[in-house]
């Protein structure tokens, strides 16, 4: 992610990291939709919501992830690069998802530039998502 600020100023167990630089991750399956939150520092949060249900944090994608940042994190008054991300989400953690099932996705990135307001950029919606066929 191209990023001029990197920010990642939440923090906590299932904070609001979208609020700062993250990207969101969302699998759908039927009506359960797996949300996961990512920020350039690693740290994640992580939810599954029935239906239009409020989404219930207690659910851990059990996901592994590794970040690498070129700039410095939270520090406005200089110029970053970008962030990378990188993550193996188990496929157990989806509730009974097996190899040859289908599941929507959808990916969300948010920027907070410069002095600026939160922008966000999305690939598919909770209501036309991509499909993933798993093959492992």
């Amino acid at each position: 992610a191209a990023d001029e600020d990197i920010r990642a100023t939440k923090s906590g167990v299932d904070a609001p990291l979208w609020l700062d630089d993250a990207f969101r991750l969302a699998f759908v399956r039927a009506d359960v939709a797996y949300l996961i939150d990512i920020a350039p520092n690693g740290q994640i949060t992580d939810a599954r919501a029935l239906g239009q249900a409020t989404p219930d944090f207690a659910w851990s994608s059990m996901a592994r992830v590794a970040c690498e940042m070129d700039g410095t994190l939270n520090e406005p008054t200089d110029d970053d690069e970008e962030w990378v991300v990188e993550m193996a989400i188990p496929l157990v953690s989806f509730d009974g998802v097996k190899a040859g099932d289908v599941l929507g996705f959808s990916a969300r990135r948010c920027d907070v530039p410069h002095g600026a307001a939160r922008v966000c950029a999305a690939f598919g919606s909770d209501a036309q998502s991509a499909e993933l066929v798993l093959d492992r």
